[in-house]
């Protein structure tokens, strides 16, 4: 199956047919990746703020996150 709800778990598996137990969410796949939501730093900004949303930035070229009260870019070191 393409996406798989384990009910007694509470879980839901993409690419697998049995979701890990402790993740709400367990995608699996050798040849894909995930893709955020795409926006403009205006749409981003925009948004309320909810602690541990995840967006890439388009303006920025950045993924960010949201702490709760500001969003941060996630950079390299």
């Amino acid at each position: 199956p393409k996406f798989f709800w384990d009910a007694s778990a509470e879980s839901l598996g993409i690419g697998t047919s049995s979701p890990n137990a402790a993740a709400i969410l367990d995608v699996q796949s050798t040849t894909k990746g995930i893709r955020f939501p795409n926006m403009t730093t205006t749409q981003k900004n925009a948004m309320a703020d909810v602690a541990g949303m995840q967006v890439f930035d388009t303006t920025l070229g950045k993924m960010c996150f949201n702490t709760g009260s500001a969003w941060e870019t996630i950079t390299s070191s």
